[in-house]
């Protein structure tokens, strides 16, 4: 924030502290877009080979099905067990 802070007072002419900037910035229904982090270890050359084996997969299952919907379902098995936020009150 305290950059915004900076550029709204060197375009507007206008000091805002950065708590007060929260604050408007709330109640404009904004907020804060961060970057999503990326693994140190990731493999660019694995994400693209598989998401070319899912399309063929699910080309397959499309054409042994022919005229009915495909769905493609994930799950985050990271999160399976996890309690939700009301479960720790």
């Amino acid at each position: 924030m305290p950059m915004l802070c900076r550029w709204i007072e060197e375009r507007l002419g206008k000091h805002l502290h950065p708590d007060s900037l929260s604050r408007v910035v709330r109640e404009l229904d904004l907020s804060r877009e961060k970057t999503r982090p990326r693994h140190p270890g990731s493999d660019e050359g694995a994400k693209v080979a598989f998401a070319k084996g899912l399309c063929r997969a699910v080309a397959e299952v499309a054409a042994d099905h022919p005229g009915r919907r495909i769905g493609l379902w994930f799950q985050d098995e990271a999160r399976v067990g996890q309690k939700g936020r009301t479960g720790h009150r």
